[in-house]
C-alpha cells in the first residue's frame, strides 16, 4: 500500500509463527523506515492477513488487522512517526464482533468511513437418508 505522497510503501512481514509486523519502506532509497507494528496472530480464523494495512489520516497514521486482548479481529489505527515508538498511539476503529472476522478494509478518501469485509465461518454436520444403494 503505497502512502498518498507516493513517498512510502507498507508490507506485512511474518517474523515467527504466531507474529507477524507492519513494516514501512521508503520508495525512492529502499531504505525501511525505523518504525513497525508488532502483531499477534493467534486467532482462529486462518484466512485473515494480520497486519494488512491502509494509510490513514492523510499518511500520519496506518490502520491496520488486528486482534484486541479477548481474540477478537478487527480494525486498528498506529501514528506514522519515522524513528519514534508509536506503539501507545495504537486505538481501535472497527470490527471486534462476536461471530464475525474482519478480513480486510478499505477506508474512504476523507478518512471519515470504513468499509468491512468479514467473514462468518459456520460448521455444518449434515445427514443424507434415503440413499439408494448403487452397488459401488
Amino acid at each position: 500500500e503505497v502512502s498518498p505522497d507516493g513517498r512510502w510503501a507498507l508490507y506485512v512481514l511474518s517474523t515467527q509463527p504466531k507474529r507477524a509486523e507492519v513494516r514501512v519502506v521508503e520508495i525512492a532509497t529502499g531504505d525501511i523506515a525505523d518504525w513497525q507494528i508488532r502483531l499477534s496472530v493467534e486467532s482462529q480464523s486462518p484466512n485473515v492477513t494480520y497486519g494488512r494495512g491502509r494509510w490513514f489520516d492523510e499518511g500520519r497514521a496506518i490502520a491496520f488487522v488486528g486482534l484486541d486482548e479477548s481474540g477478537k479481529i478487527g480494525i486498528y489505527a498506529q501514528d506514522f512517526v519515522p524513528g519514534e515508538d508509536t506503539t501507545a498511539t495504537r486505538r481501535p476503529l472497527a470490527g471486534f464482533y462476536d461471530n464475525l472476522n474482519t478480513e480486510s478494509f478499505g477506508v474512504s478518501p476523507d478518512g471519515t468511513a470504513i468499509v468491512l469485509a468479514v467473514i462468518q465461518e459456520t460448521r455444518t454436520l449434515m445427514l443424507a437418508e434415503g440413499l439408494e444403494d448403487s452397488g459401488n
